[in-house]
C-alpha cells in the first residue's frame, strides 16, 4: 500500500513540504501572523478506513461505524463559503497532537464540497500509526492576516474522538487443494502477487489494522467437485481435519481455493457454485473456532471477491438481499439497506477509489460493485474484537459430527470438541446399532449455498446408525 506520511491529498495529488509553516509576514507589527480564514465554513468532517464516519456535523460530534486503531484513514473535510472568501489560497492543517509534525496544505478551495469528488474536499492520509487508541485533532483553515480583516473561528475545529477497535490482525492461511479427479493436479494461483491481492481485498472489506495471508502446502484431491454442489462437502471435511491435525491457531481462518477446471466458463456452463460455507453464528460473538472455514474457487475473474463473501460467512454474516437465487432462510432480515446498497460512501484504504451507495452493493450480495456496508462492518468488527478471546474452561468432549450436502451424500465422524458446540439447539432423534432409540438435543449449523449442512450429536448416546431432526423446518431422517 502506499502510504503519504505527514502529507495531505488533495485532488490526488501528494502536496510535499507538509511540515508546520513559517507564520511570518502579512499581519501588523505585533499582531497574528494568520488569522481563521473569512467566508469559511466547516460542516462535515469524516473519517473513511471503509464506510463513512461521520465525526463532527454542523459542528457537534457525530457518531457511526467504529474507528480502528492502527488502520489506514482518510480525513475529509466538507466546506462551503460565503461571499467573505477572496478566493486566495487558504492553509489548511491537521495536527493529530501526537507529537509529530502537523499535516498541512496550501491552496485555492472548491467552491462547494461535492460527495462524489475528492478533489472538491480537502483531504489527508493519516496513517494507522497515527491512530491509536483516542484521535484527538485540531483542525485550522487560515490565511495571512492582511488588510484588517477579521479572524474567522468558524475556520477552526478541534475534537477528540473514541476508537473503539483495538489494533487487531486478520489472519487468513490460503488452502490449495490439487485437484487430480481429471488427471491434471490442477493448482490455483497462490503465487506472493495473488496472495497479495488477496491481502488487499481483505483489508479493504474488513475492519482490521492489518491483514496477513498464508498460503499452506498444496493438498492433493482425486474426488469430483461439481458445479452444482457435489464433492464440495468433502473438502470441507478435509479442511475442517486440519486445525487440529496440524495445531492451526484458533484465531486464523482457513480458506480452500481449487479449481475443477482449466477456466471459470468451463466450471460454470450453464450454472455454478463458487463457494460453499457453513454459517458461523453461534454463539453470535465469536462463533466457532472449526468452522472458521470457508470453501471457494479459485478463477482470477472471481477468487478474490468470493473469498471475501466466503469469509464473511465464517464471521456469522447472512446474505445481504440483493441477486437471483437465494435461499430466503440464508437472507439477514435486519440488513437495512434495499437492493444490498452498502448505505453510504465508503472509500478503499488499498487504492484511494471512493464507493457510491447508489451503485456500490454489500460484499454479502450477489450483485455487482461490490464493498463493505457499514451494517456488515460493524457486524465483523464485533466478530473481529472477539476472535481471540478467552479459553472456555470445559473438558474436551466428544461428538458425532454428521454432514449432510442435501444432495444425498453425508458423512458421519466422531469429533472431540473444547469448549461449547456451535450451531443451532435442535432436538434430535437418534438410533443406535444396538436398536435403541433416544430423543437428544444437537446442534446444526447450515450450509450457505446447498440445502445440508453439519449436525452435532453428543458421542455417549452410542453408536450412531440413524438421526432425525427438523432444523430446516421438515423432518430430514438421514441413516449411515
Amino acid at each position: 500500500m502506499k502510504r503519504a506520511i505527514g502529507c495531505a491529498l488533495v485532488g490526488w495529488l501528494i502536496v510535499t513540504g507538509c511540515g508546520s509553516s513559517d507564520d511570518g509576514g502579512g499581519g501588523k507589527p505585533g499582531g497574528p501572523a494568520s488569522i481563521g480564514a473569512p467566508g469559511v465554513v466547516l460542516n462535515e468532517i469524516a473519517i473513511y478506513q471503509g464506510p463513512k464516519r461521520q465525526v463532527m456535523v454542523g459542528g457537534a460530534p457525530a457518531e457511526g461505524v467504529p474507528l480502528i486503531a492502527g488502520r489506514d484513514g482518510l480525513f475529509r473535510v466538507f466546506h462551503s463559503l460565503t461571499p467573505d472568501y477572496d478566493g486566495q489560497p487558504v492553509t489548511a492543517k491537521l495536527d493529530l497532537l501526537d507529537g509529530q509534525p502537523p499535516l498541512e496544505v496550501t491552496l485555492p478551495l472548491s467552491p462547494a464540497a461535492n460527495e462524489a469528488d475528492l478533489a472538491s474536499t480537502v483531504t489527508f492520509q493519516i496513517p494507522g500509526s497515527r491512530i491509536g487508541p483516542e484521535l484527538n485533532y485540531e483542525l485550522s483553515f487560515s490565511q495571512p492576516a492582511a488588510g484588517g480583516r477579521a479572524d474567522n473561528p468558524g475556520s477552526r475545529f478541534s475534537q477528540k474522538v473514541a476508537v473503539a477497535g483495538k489494533q487487531n490482525t486478520f489472519r487468513v492461511m490460503l488452502v490449495p487443494f490439487a485437484y487430480d479427479a481429471d488427471g491434471s493436479g490442477r493448482l490455483p494461483d497462490t503465487s506472493p502477487e495473488q496472495v497479495e491481492l488477496y491481502r488487499k481485498r481483505f483489508l479493504s472489506l474488513y475492519p482490521a489494522s492489518n491483514v496477513e495471508v498464508t498460503t499452506h502446502e498444496p493438498v492433493p484431491w482425486s474426488s469430483a467437485i461439481s458445479p452444482t454442489g457435489s464433492g464440495w462437502q468433502a473438502v470441507g471435511l478435509k479442511l475442517y481435519s486440519l486445525r487440529n491435525a496440524e495445531g492451526i491457531p484458533p484465531d486464523v481462518y482457513l480458506y480452500g481455493v481449487f479449481m475443477p477446471t482449466q477456466t471459470l466458463s468451463q466450471f460454470c456452463f450453464p450454472s455454478c457454485l463458487l463457494g460453499v460455507t457453513l454459517l458461523n453464528d453461534k454463539p453470535l460473538d465469536v462463533g466457532q473456532v472449526s468452522l472458521r472455514l470457508a470453501l471457494g474457487v479459485g478463477y482470477p475473474d472471481v477468487a478474490l471477491n468470493t473469498a471475501a463473501h466466503e469469509l464473511g460467512h465464517a464471521h456469522g454474516r447472512p446474505h445481504a438481499n440483493c441477486g437471483p437465487g437465494l435461499d430466503p432462510s440464508s437472507i439477514d432480515q435486519s440488513f437495512p439497506h434495499p437492493n444490498g446498497s452498502i448505505g453510504d460512501w465508503g472509500y478503499d484504504i488499498t487504492n484511494g477509489q471512493l464507493h457510491d451507495p447508489a451503485v456500490a452493493t454489500d460484499i454479502m450480495s450477489y450483485c455487482k460493485n461490490q464493498f463493505i456496508s457499514g451494517y456488515n462492518y460493524t457486524k465483523l468488527f464485533d466478530r473481529g474484537q472477539n476472535v481471540n478471546q478467552p479459553k472456555v474452561i470445559a473438558e474436551p468432549k466428544r461428538y458425532w459430527l454428521i454432514a449432510d450436502d442435501g444432495l444425498g451424500g453425508n458423512d458421519w465422524r466422531e469429533v472431540e470438541l473444547t469448549g461449547l458446540p456451535s450451531g443451532r439447539e435442535v432436538e434430535v432423534t437418534a438410533e443406535t446399532r444396538a436398536s435403541s432409540s433416544i430423543t437428544t438435543r444437537g446442534w446444526y449449523t447450515p450450509y450457505d449455498h446447498l440445502d445440508g449442512g453439519w449436525l452435532l450429536v453428543p458421542a455417549e448416546v452410542g453408536d450412531l446408525a440413524r438421526v432425525e431432526h427438523r432444523a430446516r423446518g421438515k423432518l430430514e431422517v438421514l441413516e449411515r
